[in-house]
């Protein structure tokens, strides 16, 4: 991933890295809510979790 991501910002990738943006924000949101459920004990729907940060 270092090796691909170094290539993209080199310019040497044509523009395309390994994941989208799309899929890169929505892996971030999974994570970030499964440590909301770490910290709180209690089961987190990840649609609701992300309205909830659109809200803030």
């Amino acid at each position: 991933m270092k090796k691909d991501f170094v290539k993209l910002v080199r310019g040497g990738n044509s523009g395309q890295g390994l994941t989208t943006a799309s899929t890169s924000v929505q892996s971030h949101l999974m994570a970030f809510a499964a440590e909301k459920l770490r910290e709180e004990h209690r089961v987190i729907e990840l649609k609701e979790f992300e309205e909830s940060l659109q809200q803030s």
